[in-house]
């Protein structure tokens, strides 16, 4: 398990985007940038849920 690190919010779109632009491949993404894969998989989740509203 890999351990939580600070992220920017910057950071997280990024990560977000690369997880998205990857068929929703969490964990290559959390390989890649080095945060858990229940943060990516989080935060996707709440970032496709807040441009659904939109």
């Amino acid at each position: 398990m890999i351990k939580g690190r600070k992220t920017t919010y910057g950071e997280k779109i990024e990560i977000v985007a690369f997880c998205i632009e990857n068929n929703d491949n969490y964990q290559l993404t959390s390989d890649k940038y080095k945060v858990s894969y229940q943060q990516v998989y989080t935060w996707v989740k709440k970032i496709t849920k807040m441009g659904a509203k939109h």
